[in-house]
C-alpha cells in the first residue's frame, strides 16, 4: 500500500533546527524574565 507517500524528513536535520529554536526562545524568556527580576530589584532598592 502507498500509505507512506511523503518521504520522511532527515531527522538529523529536523531536530537541530527544532532545538536551536527551542534554545533560541528559551533563551529569549530567560533574558526577559533577568530584565524583569533587575527592574524589580531596582524598583525595591529605590523605596
Amino acid at each position: 500500500g502507498g500509505v507512506r507517500s511523503q518521504p520522511t524528513p532527515n531527522p538529523s536535520q529536523e531536530g537541530k533546527s527544532g532545538v536551536r529554536r527551542e534554545e533560541r526562545r528559551r533563551k529569549k524568556e530567560e533574558e526577559e524574565l533577568e530584565l524583569k527580576e533587575r527592574v524589580f530589584l531596582s524598583l525595591i532598592i529605590r523605596t
